[in-house]
């Protein structure tokens, strides 16, 4: 008898991972054109959360393939906010207080203004052995509700060393 064997699956960065993102793109640019409600005029990517089998360059191509799938709804202007992740350093009396990104409410409402900005968006990229998901959640600027949030999922398994046994 004719016995085969499951191949092995594993996750590793590769083309397959850059085909699936590009798949999850055009359901983000899908799921933004067709929400009913009156959305916002502009957006920008506040955050990008990668899980530990993804590399975090892998995060930065992900708000690329976001913001490009935001623009391309004609009426959505989509902005790389590089404000967003920049680190700011004050010296307070003794101490120096380090702070990444944008630390409350206050300065978020601060940077859109700057920016001309309506929504921020985070995203939550996970890789598993079998799929590639992206949670993600579009906040109004003004009073940081969430305006729509989506998980979009797409397989992306590649199997190497497919063996047979007798």
């Amino acid at each position: 008898s004719l016995f085969l064997c499951s191949p092995i699956a594993f996750a590793d960065d590769s083309a397959a991972d850059i085909d699936a993102l590009s798949l999850i793109g055009e359901d983000v640019a899908y799921w933004w054109g067709k929400i009913p409600k009156e959305k916002p005029l502009s957006i920008s990517v506040l955050h990008v959360g990668v899980n530990q089998k993804v590399n975090n360059d892998f995060g930065a191509l992900t708000e690329s393939v976001i913001l490009a799938s935001f623009a391309s709804d004609k009426n959505t202007k989509a902005i790389a906010c590089f404000e967003c992740r920049r680190p700011d350093i004050v010296v307070k009396d003794d101490r120096l207080i380090i702070t990444k990104g944008v630390p409350n409410q206050e300065a978020l409402r601060t940077l859109a203004k700057k920016l001309d900005l309506e929504a921020f968006a985070t995203i939550i990229l996970t890789k598993t052995v079998f799929s590639l998901r992206a949670l993600v959640t579009v906040h109004l600027a003004s009073t940081g509700e969430i305006f729509a949030s989506k998980e979009f999922s797409v397989s992306n398994v590649a199997f190497f060393d497919a063996s047979m046994h007798f």
